[in-house]
């Protein structure tokens, strides 16, 4: 970051494996510091960063919010490919001076590679996006590996490593709400809403949205702070000049009021034409919570009802949900005699690949088979 500071993702502890891994990343962000790239970046960042703001059509203050999208901080990535290479070589250079295994950067951006061939389309697509000014991790890890001087003395602390990362949070954090399949729970504000199953729900960083397949319907959601107690006509003329306005339903969702209306005016969203219905619900504490339904004027395939009919079911967390929103933890096991890597994957909570992802956050090669024990007493990452 501007100012020569640095920040470690929750993400990448869980990808490391010992503390040499950790030291050559952060080596590797300390020689951009000191070799000023970030002082040369700063600018463009900044200017940049002016763009950011896209949902123009959501207004008010959001307070449902989620950690900034790795799209926007790929603005934070735009070191060039020369810059990276020395990064790589002054890190190295910490590294060995530290008294750390300066193979601990060839086994991390291993794991990097495993882990972009894993990722699904639209994951693939933002490491890509966050990488793009970097060197190929393909070039880099033989860049790293021709470097590498074998001498003997060297710590990894892997032990130690595990042991400070035991229950740390994996993926997405409650304290943001979380997104499983066609569901949204937020603990802190206890909320809870669905969407047809047939829609893909994103939580980004002001609002919640749902689309179907061919974005012919959307659903927005977020919310604002009603300090002044205006009822909730006031709020939506307020935002939409009376005259757009219609009112199309009184509601009462969860025992709460609400009100259905209707925008008269065509918005634009994302280069597209929709209709769009609003539906406010005043909430506790001063809250109010919006839905936004999108429906493409020039299509005959429309979801509103679905949605309108998910809405109404709108509540606070049961005691199911809100343990179904718990995050998952990183927990380190040690293994017993005649466990194979499948018999310890398949203790992880994760719903597909759990093989493939208990090697990379492992640091175990791809081509290990599915029987391969591992020695009595070794220690490994599951995913709880």
């Amino acid at each position: 970051m501007p100012g020569g500071y640095i920040y470690i993702s929750r993400g990448l502890l869980t990808l490391a494996n010992d503390e040499a891994e950790l030291a050559s990343v952060l080596g590797h962000e300390i020689a951009h510091v000191k070799a000023r790239h970030s002082a040369q970046r700063h600018a463009k960042a900044a200017i940049t960063n002016l763009g950011l703001n896209i949902l123009d059509i959501v207004l008010g203050q959001p307070i449902v919010s989620q950690v900034a999208s790795i799209g926007a901080s790929g603005v934070l990535a735009s070191f060039s490919r020369s810059e990276e290479i020395e990064a790589d070589t002054l890190g190295k250079n910490y590294i060995i001076d530290a008294g750390y295994d300066e193979k601990g950067s060839y086994r991390f951006l291993s794991r990097l590679r495993d882990l972009s061939q894993l990722s699904s389309d639209k994951n693939k697509k933002n490491i890509n996006s966050l990488f793009a000014t970097h060197p190929k991790t393909k070039d880099r890890m033989e860049n790293v590996k021709n470097s590498i001087n074998n001498k003997s003395l060297f710590v990894t602390n892997r032990n130690k490593y595990l042991a400070m990362i035991n229950n740390i949070t994996y993926g997405e954090s409650s304290r943001n709400g979380i997104v499983i399949e066609n569901k949204f729970f937020h603990i802190p504000l206890n909320i809870s809403f669905f969407v047809p199953k047939t829609f893909k729900l994103e939580n980004k960083n002001n609002s919640v949205i749902a689309r179907s397949k061919n974005n012919e319907s959307i659903l927005i959601f977020d919310g604002l702070i009603n300090e002044l107690d205006l009822n909730l006509l006031d709020i939506v003329e307020g935002e939409l000049g009376r005259s757009r306005v219609e009112v199309k339903k009184n509601l009462n969702i969860y025992d709460r009021p609400a009100i259905l209306v209707k925008d008269k005016k065509i918005i634009v969203f994302e280069n597209r034409q929709y209709n769009r219905d609003i539906i406010l619900i005043k909430w506790f504490d001063s809250r109010i919570w919006r839905f936004n339904i999108l429906t493409d004027v020039n299509t005959t395939v429309s979801f509103y009802d679905k949605l309108y009919k998910e809405i109404l079911n709108f509540h606070q967390l049961t005691e199911e949900e809100t343990l179904l929103a718990q995050p998952k933890k990183i927990q380190i096991y040690v293994t017993n005699k005649g466990e194979s890597i499948l018999s310890l994957s398949e203790m992880m909570t994760i719903n597909e690949k759990k093989l493939e992802w208990f090697k990379i956050i492992n640091g175990l090669d791809a081509d290990i088979t599915k029987d391969y024990e591992l020695e009595q007493g070794s220690l490994v990452k599951i995913i709880k």
